[in-house]
């Protein structure tokens, strides 16, 4: 049985209490430089209060080094349910720039927006 509609608000509640960091939310638009070729830009549309935080797994396709599996480190960002954070967004976290990969926003029970990222280096 999923849960009401103010225990999912209460819920929801707890989990942005958690929210440590804020990011800058760039959105991605493209124009026509003089010699026709696109240039693309991000204009800062929100800071939104999140979580940011990886997690170490095993490159896909069990890809060796040796005798090791490769182990990459997974990024990602947790914001309030509802959040507008889309998939091709550049968010700067403290000074570290992330693109986002793909967000869970079709979810209506979930208790915070979750975002996969790829770290700019």
């Amino acid at each position: 049985m999923l849960p009401v509609s103010f225990e999912l608000t209460a819920m929801r509640a707890v989990v942005a209490s958690t929210f440590t960091s804020s990011a800058a939310i760039g959105r991605k638009s493209a124009t026509k430089s003089g010699a026709g070729t696109d240039r693309i830009t991000y204009t800062t549309v929100a800071t939104l209060p999140c979580r940011l935080y990886s997690q170490q797994v095993r490159q896909a396709g069990n890809v060796q080094e040796g005798d090791k599996p490769v182990i990459v480190t997974a990024w990602r960002a947790k914001f309030a349910y509802g959040a507008d954070v889309r998939q091709g967004d550049r968010l700067t976290i403290g000074a570290q720039p992330y693109i986002v990969l793909d967000a869970n926003a079709g979810r209506t029970d979930a208790l915070s927006l979750v975002v996969n990222l790829n770290r700019v280096d």
